[in-house]
């Protein structure tokens, strides 16, 4: 039986007395070390994670072995420290030399024991002839723990093994040949089984973190939005695993992602399982608990690092990009907030992305990705640069908290959109793209930049090797390499990567929005208020379609001389933008095209303009904008070209006023030479008109484009510049540069009427009888003041024919 009372004491004290506790500190004491230093390895050198759990295991089976040793290796307790009997007698009444040498009597005849000789009682020092007494030696102990660590060194290499080699069902994909590196896969919408909306954050926290794999790849929403366009599902439609599956295999992608969010209780489970996508076969399935909300995002770890291991990425790798809580938020809510926005921005609607992504920065104000999403859609939606700018600065501080991937392009989105520095920041893409060559944010950023810095050709080139990385090649890609071809001057090229557009999307957003363009820069008005109609007709309620849109619709109108109708379409887009509330676009864009369209149809008359200036005024007074937005920038510039000098300077002075010195960069002096431009056109001031445009092209680089083509002949005629006045006007007359200004078309009538003139007194005669010819054939009937320009072109045509 086992001692109790006053022998459970005794037992203590020899326990005490031959230093079992000292061994026990000791071995402690070094476990703790073999545990750090078995972490440490794990983490380094990319072993798996349950390599320090093993570990841990065997030190705890090693403990038992190391406190009998200290036992006997010190001496054993006598049968007195148990019973209190005198170990000197035997306890069947006998006596002998082993009992009266001190040695208990149950020891004789044990292995190695001498009667009268195995010991001296009282000493404790020579080795006891107990049962295991050799055995249980230090050397056999410290054998014994090297051979479990060897072994969980065997088991270890063994696992590695076999997974780089597809040995077994730990091997990896990569290595059983199901998938290569580089591959991409498609990442289906969770399935919600809890009823609270959890699906959505853990499919894109899930997207976030596989999106740092070096392994494999996930296909964008954007090319999943087209497969889906092509299937014919609708827009808003989920990606379920049978569409994903579908779309994997019309794009030749090898493997499909879908999973659940389960309520277990007050936790969660999360499960995901990769599928071969032609016959549904399951390559791999994973799970992760979470006992609550707090864990979530611990689990979702595990759920993505367990995914990328199984694919083929090293541990070590997976490892070196941070913990995904730590790359994304604290805040549960906040994750949930920024995946919704993350999803309407994904489908165009990036006006109401903004409140989302504001609440989830209120959760968590070092929310990094939150504030670079903001600062992009604000950028994206030309919305107060001065809050864009921050949010991006906000961004690049915290961008310890980002993935690599995510650090690369917020680090190159600050240089681009805080220190204007597109030649920076296209090093910075480049040096995302040395690590990731498939990364297509930083490909097409990298095009953007390019035709910022006036480098068209540069972005011809890498979004080239953009289509070939990625076989369907978006929307957004084609988009921006048809934009990147019209400004190199290769329209024929332009028009046919459109057509590739608009034949795989007919009913893609980037269609309805370019299409009206590029059919507006060939003069093909009335197909272009077609598809401005049909996107009006469909998508009518977002902000950025009832305010821009119906401002295109406006420019078609008025382009096709159908000036009331335009004039409608005008006031419609300033209700939305004040039921809207958006302040700095009524300003911006709404008020914008008011004052030019009258501005041009009236000229050299401002006083349509000045009153169209009034009416603004009245409706959203200039305390409403903030000083360094785009609203203010807008009505300095629009004040200035309708001679309100005085009043365009008070405004300029308060905006510059707004800026520390350091603040006055390149954006800044652009913004400013604009204003300096439109404020001399409207004065009169033609040298001063001149300077400006001079260097507002070396601040821009956009050859003839900048600002407005009829406006900058207009500046160059008066400076004595005929031939590059001709050639300004001629290009507003035969075609338009692809940017989204939506009341150039106004100019038109004016442009043909001031090259004609121009013609004529050069002694072009017969060049200034076409032009007038044409603007009488473009607006045969077209409404006042239009009508008048046609009137007194049919007269002047009359007048310089021959005979």
């Amino acid at each position: 039986p086992l001692p109790s009372g006053p022998s459970m004491k005794k037992l203590l004290r020899e326990f005490h007395r031959r230093s079992v506790w000292q061994v026990f500190s000791v071995y402690l004491a070094i476990s703790w070390g073999v545990l750090q230093v078995v972490d440490q390895i794990t983490e380094s050198a990319g072993l798996p994670d349950w390599t320090p759990a093993f570990a841990l295991v065997l030190l705890l089976l090693g403990l038992p072995v190391v406190l009998a040793t200290a036992v006997v290796q010190r001496g054993a307790p006598s049968l007195s420290d148990f019973t209190g009997q005198d170990d000197r007698e035997d306890p069947g009444g006998r006596s002998g030399a082993g009992s009266a040498a001190g040695v208990p009597a149950w020891t004789e005849g044990a292995p190695g024991s001498t009667p009268g000789a195995a010991g001296v009682a009282g000493t404790g020092r020579a080795r006891w002839a107990v049962p295991g007494g050799r055995l249980l030696t230090w050397k056999n102990a410290t054998l014994g723990g090297v051979a479990a660590f060897a072994l969980l060194a065997v088991v270890v290499t063994g696992y590695l093994f076999m997974w780089s080699t597809g040995v077994g069902p730990v091997g990896s994909l990569v290595a059983q040949g199901v998938i290569e590196e580089g591959d991409q896969l498609v990442l289906a919408d969770f399935t919600d089984r809890t009823g609270g909306g959890l699906a959505q954050v853990v499919t894109e926290a899930l997207r976030v973190d596989l999106q740092e794999s070096a392994v494999i790849s996930l296909a964008s929403p954007a090319q999943v939005a087209e497969a889906l366009a092509r299937m014919g599902a609708p827009d808003s439609a989920a990606v379920t695993p049978v569409r994903a599956r579908e779309v994997a295999i019309r794009d030749g992608l090898k493997a499909v992602i879908h999973g659940e969010v389960g309520q277990v209780g007050s936790g969660y489970l999360l499960t995901a399982t990769v599928v071969e996508p032609s016959r549904g076969d399951v390559l791999a399935s994973f799970r992760a608990n979470a006992s609550g909300d707090d864990k979530l995002l611990d689990a979702l770890e595990k759920l993505s690092q367990d995914i990328r291991e199984k694919a083929g990425e090293s541990l070590r790798r997976i490892r070196a990009g941070g913990a995904l809580a730590q790359v994304t938020t604290s805040s549960l809510e906040a994750l949930r907030l920024y995946a919704s926005a993350v999803e309407l921005t994904d489908v165009g609607q990036e006006m109401e992305a903004i409140p989302l992504l504001e609440e989830a920065l209120r959760l968590d104000p070092e929310f990094a990705m939150a504030h670079r999403k903001l600062s992009a859609v604000l950028g994206n939606l030309g919305l107060e640069p001065d809050r864009m700018r921050a949010a991006a600065t906000r961004a690049y501080e915290l961008r310890d908290r980002l993935t690599d991937r995510e650090w690369g392009l917020a680090e190159a989105y600050y240089l681009i959109r805080v220190e204007n520095s597109p030649e920076r920041a296209i090093e910075a893409w480049e040096r995302v793209l040395d690590r990731y060559p498939d990364e297509l944010t930083a490909m097409n950023n990298i095009a953007a930049a390019a035709l910022m810095a006036g480098r068209p050709q540069q972005a011809v080139d890498v979004l080239r090797r953009q289509e070939k990385v990625d076989p369907e090649f978006s929307a957004l890609e084609r988009l921006n390499l048809t934009l990147a071809l019209w400004r190199t001057g290769d329209r024929e090229g332009a028009r046919a990567e459109f057509r590739r557009l608009e034949e795989a999307l007919p009913e893609s957003r980037q269609v309805d929005e370019v299409g009206p363009l590029i059919l507006g820069a060939d003069r093909r008005w009335e197909e272009a208020l077609q598809l401005l109609n049909q996107r009006l007709a469909s998508q009518s309620g977002s902000p950025s379609v009832d305010i821009r849109a119906r401002l295109d619709q406006a420019g078609t109108l008025g382009a096709l001389g159908r000036v009331e109708e335009g004039r409608r379409a005008m006031e419609l887009a300033a209700r939305a933008a004040l039921e809207h509330r958006q302040w700095e676009w009524y300003w911006n864009e709404v008020t914008a095209m008011r004052v030019h369209t009258a501005w041009a149809l009236h000229h050299p008359d401002p006083g349509p303009a000045r009153a169209a200036l009034h009416a603004a005024l009245a409706e959203v007074p200039l305390d409403s904008l903030k000083l360094r937005g785009l609203g203010a920038q807008q009505a300095g510039e629009l004040m200035g070209l309708v001679g309100w000098t005085a009043e365009a300077d008070a405004l300029r002075g308060r905006v510059d006023a707004s800026f520390a010195p350091e603040e006055k960069g390149r954006t800044f002096q652009r913004d400013r030479q604009r204003h300096l431009l439109f404020r001399a056109i409207g004065a009169g001031e033609t040298d001063a008109a001149v300077d400006a445009l001079a260097r507002l092209e070396e601040l821009e680089p956009c050859p003839g484009i900048c600002p407005i083509q009829a406006l900058r002949g207009l500046v160059l005629e008066r400076a004595g510049s005929t031939a590059e006045a001709r050639e300004a006007y001629a290009a507003v007359i035969e075609t338009a540069p692809l940017y989204l200004v939506n009341y150039e078309a106004a100019y038109i009538p004016l442009a043909h009427q001031r090259l004609a003139a121009l013609q004529a007194e050069s002694g072009d005669v017969e060049g200034a009888a076409a032009t007038l010819q044409a603007l009488t054939d473009a607006y045969g009937s077209a409404e006042e003041p239009i009508a008048s320009r046609v009137r007194a072109a049919r007269s002047r045509v009359t007048e310089i024919e021959p005979g």
